[in-house]
């Protein structure tokens, strides 16, 4: 039954008051508020400006000194972590922490391997795997910071590992949509805390994948097409879902595979224009039936 003739139900029967009903009517159904996504983004700033930061500090500091460093400030800020979560009003701030102690630990774990005359690539990687892990440990009890961590240590993972194995680069683009697809399942397990934002990131993920280059098949419309495919994949299961933030990210990635196709097919700009005029009339109809059928009672 849909959410509206549900609270419509419950005024009959007098199980909600009128205004009960409107209330419930225009509360927000996004899964976070405006104050948490200002958080998140905020967040994102607060990680890049420390890192841009500090960066030209540590560059001539001993490598061993710096490992010890940073391993102190991820102590520190674990510690931070610890008290700001013990306070409702800075649940967010301790989150985006968490994610700076966790960011501290892994490059520090990093420069340590390094010193043992390993590739640059296979230091990435191990370093990753601190991120990785700990993303996964806290997924049942944090929201954006072990989303964040959980992708971003499974995508840079697979990038340096492509890097160690040497394999082709175009090849990453493909890896890339298997890793956010399998954390697109891993979002709808019943433990993970915040399934919103790692549907987020893993959408991010594919998306990526899809507009990265591609492998070479011989015929360069091979790979396009493939890359197509799985956009159009991705994009109904938004539609299918309903999840607003696959549905957005994922018609971003299928506009861009669809100009690929298109412009791979024709330099004709008539025909492109036309052809992305199509694709666009058959996702504005294929999601207003699916709404449809949505809508209509159970």
């Amino acid at each position: 039954m849909r959410f509206d003739k549900q609270l419509e139900s419950f005024k009959q029967d007098g199980t909600l008051s009128a205004d009960q009903v409107e209330s419930l009517r225009n509360a927000t159904r996004f899964p976070i508020n405006s104050t948490e996504v200002v958080a998140i983004l905020g967040g994102f700033f607060v990680i890049l400006g420390a890192l841009w930061f500090i960066a030209p500090l540590l560059s001539n500091i001993d490598q061993l000194l710096l490992a010890i460093t940073l391993y102190l400030v991820s102590g520190l800020l674990a510690f931070a972590t610890r008290s700001l979560l013990g306070k409702v009003q800075f649940k967010n701030a301790a989150e985006v922490v968490e994610v700076l102690a966790n960011t501290s630990f892994a490059i520090a774990t990093g420069v340590v391997v390094s010193q043992s005359s390993v590739t640059p690539e296979l230091s990435i990687f191990v370093a990753s795997i601190s991120a990785l892990v700990y993303g996964f440990l806290t997924s049942s009890k944090r929201k954006f910071s072990s989303s964040f961590l959980l992708s971003a240590g499974a995508m840079i993972m697979t990038i340096s590992g492509l890097a160690v194995l040497d394999i082709v680069e175009n090849t990453a683009g493909f890896c890339l949509v298997a890793v956010g697809s399998v954390l697109l399942w891993f979002a709808q397990k019943k433990a993970v805390s915040d399934k919103f934002t790692l549907r987020f990131f893993a959408t991010c993920i594919v998306v990526v994948g899809l507009i990265s280059p591609l492998p070479d098949f011989g015929l360069s419309i091979i790979g396009v097409l493939i890359s197509m495919i799985f956009a159009i994949a991705l994009f109904s299961y938004g539609i299918k879902t309903l999840f607003t933030e696959v549905v957005v990210i994922s018609g971003i990635g299928l506009v861009v595979a669809q100009i690929k196709l298109v412009t791979t097919i024709t330099d004709n700009s008539g025909v492109q224009g036309l052809a992305t005029l199509l694709t666009g009339g058959v996702i504005v109809l294929f999601s207003l039936r699916k709404l449809r059928a949505e809508r209509m009672p159970s």
